[in-house]
């Protein structure tokens, strides 16, 4: 919205303000000339193409530049690309990145712990959006000479993060989610592959991004595995994970005939994230996550009594610590030798 007020000298001066964007003014010496510019300013902002106006990019500019230049040339292409523009629209982003305080950023963690913009996440979620605007700051200052000496998300807490997620579905509850991702269609009318990419999930234990990346070239079906190669796992080395007779009939069914290419043909991240909250939504189970059914598959196979390094080199878990919250499990299948 613009105001108008006439300064003693006879100038007007003309202010623009728009919720989630700072302030804007300018000074003329007739108000016809102040209301051309404030329209001109006022459609900036509607377009999208906001700057200050001593020039300087704005934070949304610069990930915007980010988007364009490096986060194609990641792996977690997709997932990086939604938090980031999660960021573009918070408030946060309409600020000079040359200007941008500590301050500001730590009230964009706090209204995000928080959800004053919207749903509360965890600190574990703002930890990693941290780790990404503090790496999009970094290549504006050491590469495009944008920005700050110091990067401001260096001189912020941050939260600490909560406890793993022990999150096992219930058979019931697989069978919903099986049952209701059959007919899962995208908003254009297009099958998603959800019902086996979730059954294939939970089978394997495998990540999101591993199986929207997994080619044909790399499954072999009859001796019953596949081989990630090195790059498209998360800590980018090469694993072998056997499959179970079930997902060797999912893998046949989604490759069908075909010699190459991916398994599931167009398939992304973002689009098994759109297509799982829809699933959630639909079944009422709105406490399940993707991520849930690699947990669901590690306790299978540390129940079927699998050595922590057995389960580790089908997982691609790294370290032992990363073992210790099935531990209980271990303890259980001890007591009952006990008897």
């Amino acid at each position: 919205m613009a105001t108008f007020q006439q300064r003693p000298n006879g100038n007007w001066t003309a202010k623009v303000r728009k919720q989630g964007f700072p302030p804007q003014s300018a000074t003329f010496p007739t108000k016809a000339e102040a209301e051309r510019w404030a329209t001109s300013a006022e459609a900036t902002i509607n377009e999208g193409r906001f700057q200050n106006l001593d020039g300087k990019p704005l934070l949304k500019d610069v990930i915007a530049r980010y988007l364009t230049e490096v986060t194609p040339h990641k792996k977690g292409e997709d997932s990086e690309t939604w938090r980031l523009k999660a960021i573009q629209r918070h408030e946060i982003a309409s600020y000079a990145v040359g200007l941008l305080t500590a301050t500001q950023v730590a009230a964009w963690r706090d209204d995000r712990l928080n959800g004053g913009s919207g749903k509360a996440v965890s600190g574990g979620t703002v930890n990693r959006e941290m780790n990404l605007l503090h790496h999009v700051l970094e290549i504006a200052r050491k590469e495009w000479r944008i920005g700050t000496p110091v990067n401001p998300v260096s001189e912020v807490r941050r939260p600490k993060n909560g406890p793993p997620r022990d999150r096992i579905l219930t058979e019931k509850e697989k069978a919903i989610l099986l049952a209701a991702a059959k007919n899962t269609y995208s908003r254009r009318g297009r099958h998603t592959y959800l019902d086996g990419v979730v059954e294939f999930a939970l089978e394997t234990g495998m990540r999101q991004g591993e199986i929207v990346a997994l080619e044909i070239e790399r499954v072999h079906l009859e001796d019953r595995f596949v081989s990630l190669k090195a790059g498209a796992t998360k800590n980018d080395e090469a694993r072998t994970v056997p499959l179970s007779r079930r997902a060797v009939d999912i893998l046949k069914e989604a490759i069908g005939d075909r010699k190459e290419g991916r398994v599931w043909q167009g398939l992304t991240s973002a689009a098994i994230k759109r297509a799982f909250i829809r699933l959630r939504d639909k079944t009422g189970l709105k406490d399940i996550r993707f991520h849930d059914t690699r947990h669901d598959a590690t306790t299978r196979f540390v129940e079927l009594g699998l050595t922590d390094t057995e389960v580790m080199s089908i997982t691609g878990h790294k370290t032992q610590a990363m073992m210790r919250r099935y531990t209980h499990l271990r303890a259980k299948k001890l007591a009952s030798k006990l008897d």
